[in-house]
């Protein structure tokens, strides 16, 4: 499936969204000076692939993931990359944060920006609140969390982001909330689908 995955989902025309929706809100600033970018819920790192090609080389992504076959993509992929002139420095790690971040010692309360497209609402209840306390600890003050997830439709769906609900998960994190806003993202053969956009700030 993950070797399949770039083909199978149709993803290019949500991710350029989702990547226009960052540089709309001058979140992302063509060609910064220099960038600690988390890229969580990387997949088959679609997001950073075009990410890396709008930022200064100096810029640094951490790619996360706890699927071991999408992270093997990935890796396949950033050895093409890296051989391109002056490529951004990109560290990939299979992990699920609510149980496994050791690793990510070293970035703590030094991340700029993280990045989670279409991610959280798969990520199981009991799981969530660790989760954004570890995505929170990450992030510098002033540092953001932005996501784009599916909205939710009616008020006894359990599923899908209000923002009501996107508060109670910034929080979770030590987060305050910047803005919500139900969008249209372009999909697979030209479609749109309603889309929660949501931003995050670590505040001191």
């Amino acid at each position: 499936m993950a070797d399949k995955w770039d083909t199978i989902v149709g993803p290019t025309q949500y991710r350029d969204c989702f990547v226009q929706k960052l540089l709309d809100s001058n979140i992302l600033i063509r060609n910064a000076s220099q960038l600690l970018v988390v890229d969580f819920g990387c997949g088959t790192g679609l997001l950073t692939e075009r990410l890396r090609e709008l930022v200064s080389t100096k810029t640094e992504f951490v790619m996360l993931d706890p699927a071991q076959e999408m992270v093997r993509v990935v890796q396949e992929k950033i050895k093409k990359w890296q051989k391109t002139p002056n490529a951004a420095t990109i560290q990939v790690h299979c992990m699920a944060l609510a149980h496994d971040n050791d690793a990510l010692n070293h970035i703590h309360g030094t991340v700029d920006l993280i990045v989670a497209s279409s991610v959280m609402n798969f990520i199981p209840q009991k799981d969530l609140h660790r989760t954004m306390k570890v995505l929170g600890d990450m992030l510098r003050d002033g540092g953001l969390f932005v996501h784009s997830d599916w909205p939710k439709a009616k008020d006894d769906d359990d599923d899908g982001f209000t923002e009501a609900s996107a508060k109670e998960l910034y929080a979770m994190g030590g987060l305050s909330c910047k803005s919500t806003e139900v969008t249209k993202f372009h999909m697979a053969n030209d479609e749109e689908a309603s889309v929660f956009f949501g931003i995050a700030e670590k505040k001191k």
